[in-house]
């Protein structure tokens, strides 16, 4: 690895762009007025990236949202947002209108939920150019909306044809492929990343100076967190925009931003250079969140994670906010505020016990010894699942009405594999490629159009319901959306137990007492028994999904994307927590997920998986340190490293997978792949054997061989 070229140094510091002081808010509640903020304090320079970092509820969203006050009535907002000098929180509603869109412009976390799924893209795009086009933007040299009086500048007015056409371009810019074809369909027709760029889209129709880009990446795959990181780089260097970028991924903060500030409990506890924050973190949150990062470039047996989660902003103590948390707190820590002070070379923080030195021990506090071996890990030589040429295929309508052409589409193609007694498998691959279809085959929630599934030696696929509804003690499934698989109506003592009475396993009065004991071993706290899942932070709630799944003592777990969009330290609670469940219960796993980092650390195999097929297949270390497949490859050079000094040689993708309704001839993978050969066009590669227990589909690969 190279070292990263230094950025220039501003030889002399501009006025910032915004400015934002003492900005507090609270809210309006039944119980009185809860305050979320507690005098936020930062600034944005002109063409900076400034990344907002922390763990959920830290404050981060409420903090931006209150930059364009759009937290709704019942919020208070106090303190200043200075924008080019005019402090936004005295405007009114005119003024704002003016600003938003023009001026400061936001990307919310996500788009599924901002997009309007009635109207087409190119609607929705239309209508932000066009709007954002023809109203008055404020001259900001005076302060007043009295001396602004009358003092306008104004854009030109544009046709619904002109603005379709820079939709057009806008959607061309943000790297969405065949633009003038995607602006006539609906939100549900396109992919995460195309409606995320879609998003990034309309907030340039306005041309801001300022861009929040709210979790732009969570839950993207790695290919697409790529483009858009690389997309924000450019429009930065192109426009000369700020960005502010909130994330709790501190990787993709040490690939894009120039300063860092770390949040916690509606509080700025750290900020500074992002060399020097990732070099030396002082505070001991900052160095949490850093010891917390899993890295594809380094293997450890426990990954660290910081005990307890963020307080609610009722239950806030009268001391530092962390100190529950913090391993370096002094007694005074219980009792005092540490006020934040700022340092020489813009970095500041708020902490009685800073700390000094990079983060390079990942070691955890209070190891506990592996839990013994259960007599089932007796048996480890046979494979308890098998999957032989599994094939799943969907009849999509294509067309108008009724009469639509009905096509084939290829969800799972020939897919073969087999996980040994305690062992686990990952699939890995971009959305789309297949691999929640698999995981529903393996538990008959699809029925495979052909192919064959053996659990434990036994046939199951095409087994009658009943002889199901056995199976299901010993097969069960974590689903991705924790709190869409969780009812909304039951408490989560109930929703444990509710296995049990399903089951008929247990006695009635044992039932709440065992489903008590699983969750306190998954360190949730018993005054959390009997809330509903809403009440429950994320890291929780995914706790509560595995509970449910475990209480059974199954032994096959099917994890489809557990981690999904967890902040780092959470995600390290639940990746340990199923590391130390695999081994005290000696349970069969099959993970899917698009993070190889997680993959590497809790996979003995690992798939790669391209449009229903996989692409590679071999044991993790191997997979890992030689991948051979280009698009193994690819996905490997995006994962981003959470250290700002290090660069990697990026392997871009070209545009998006085909549809899988009409693939291409050939390779299904030539049309984006970098070393592509004509071959690769004429021919379907076979996966076969490269080396004992490395598996590849490629034609480059072999003939190199």
């Amino acid at each position: 690895m190279n070292a990263k070229p230094s950025k220039p140094i501003l030889k002399s510091k501009p006025e910032p762009l915004i400015q934002i002081s003492g900005l507090t808010v609270d809210f309006d509640t039944p119980t009185g007025w809860l305050r979320c903020l507690h005098g936020v304090d930062f600034e944005v320079y002109p063409g900076e990236i400034l990344g907002l970092v922390g763990e959920s509820g830290s404050g981060k969203s409420i903090t931006c949202m209150s930059i364009m006050k759009i937290l709704g009535p019942r919020a208070r907002i106090r303190g200043s947002v200075k924008y080019k000098k005019q402090d936004i929180l005295t405007l009114d509603e005119n003024g704002l209108t003016q600003i938003r869109g023009s001026d400061i412009a936001m990307i919310f976390q996500d788009p599924a939920v901002s997009l309007n799924p009635v109207h087409t893209i190119g609607r929705q795009m239309v209508e932000s150019i066009i709007y954002n086009t023809s109203i008055p933007t404020l001259n900001h040299t005076k302060e007043s909306s009295e001396q602004n009086s009358g003092k306008v500048e104004k854009y030109r007015r544009v046709t619904g044809q002109t603005a379709h056409s820079e939709a057009e371009l806008l959607m061309n810019r943000v790297g969405i492929p065949e633009a003038k074809q995607r602006l006539k369909e609906y939100p549900h027709q396109l992919s995460g990343g195309m409606n995320q760029r879609a998003m990034i889209a309309m907030a340039l129709a306005g041309r801001p100076h300022l861009l929040i880009a709210d979790e732009p990446t969570t839950a993207l795959d790695v290919t697409i967190q790529a483009q858009i990181l690389e997309l924000i780089r450019d429009l930065r260097k192109e426009t000369g925009m700020s960005i502010i970028l909130i994330t709790h991924d501190l990787s993709v903060v040490a690939e894009t931003s120039d300063r860092v500030a770390v949040m916690y409990c509606g509080r700025i506890v750290e900020k500074g250079p992002v060399a020097r924050i990732f070099a030396n973190p002082r505070h001991p949150y900052t160095r949490g969140l850093l010891a917390s990062v899993l890295r594809i470039d380094r293997q450890i047996e426990k990954l660290y994670s910081i005990e307890g989660s963020v307080p609610a902003p009722y239950e806030m103590l009268k001391g530092c906010a962390f100190e529950p948390r913090c391993q370096a707190a002094l007694n005074k820590c219980k009792f005092d505020q540490p006020v934040f002070k700022t340092e020489p070379e813009g970095c500041g923080i708020a902490c009685f016990n800073p700390q000094s030195g990079r983060v390079t021990a990942f070691e955890v506090l209070n190891k506990q010894e592996d839990a013994p071996y259960t007599a089932r890990q007796k048996q480890n030589e046979q494979p308890l699942l098998e999957a032989a040429d599994l094939l799943k295929y969907f009849r999509i309508r294509r067309g108008s009405g009724l009469f639509g052409k009905k096509k084939k589409l290829k969800a799972v193609d020939s897919v073969s594999f087999s996980v040994k007694r305690g062992g686990t498998f990952g699939i890995v691959g971009e959305s789309g490629c297949g691999k929640s279809t698999i995981a529903r085959l393996l538990l008959n929630i699809e029925t495979p159009t052909s192919g064959a599934v053996t659990f434990n030696g036994r046939k199951i696929s095409g087994l009658p319901p009943a002889e199901w509804r056995r199976l299901r003690l010993h097969m069960q499934y974590v689903f991705q959306d924790p709190l869409n698989a969780l009812d909304q109506r039951m408490k989560i003592i109930d929703q444990v137990a509710e296995p049990l009475l399903i089951h008929n396993t247990i006695r009635a009065a044992m039932r709440h007492d065992k489903a008590a004991e699983l969750l306190r071993s998954m360190d949730l706290k018993d005054h959390t028994f009997d809330r509903y899942p809403h009440e429950l932070s994320g890291g929780q709630q995914q706790r509560v999904v595995l509970a449910r799944a475990l209480i059974l003592e199954p032994e096959l777990l099917v994890c489809d994307e557990p981690t999904s969009a967890l902040d780092v330290s959470i995600q390290a609670q639940v990746i340990n927590l199923l590391t130390e469940l695999r081994k005290r219960l000696n349970l069969t796993m099959v993970f899917i997920s698009h993070d190889l980092s997680i993959v590497r650390h809790i996979c003995e195999q690992v798939a790669v998986m391209y449009l229903g097929k996989f692409v590679e297949l071999a044991k993790s270390d191997m997979l890992f340190n030689s991948a051979v497949h280009p698009y193994t490859q690819a996905l490997l050079s995006a994962i981003p490293i959470p250290d700002p000094g290090l660069s990697r040689k990026r392997i871009f993708l070209k545009g998006d997978p085909p549809s899988p309704i009409d693939l291409p001839s050939g390779c299904s993978f030539h049309t984006r792949c970098h070393i592509a050969r004509q071959v690769c066009a004429e021919l379907v590669p076979e996966l076969k054997s490269l080396k004992e227990g490395h598996l590849v589909a490629c034609h480059l690969a072999h003939d190199e061989a």
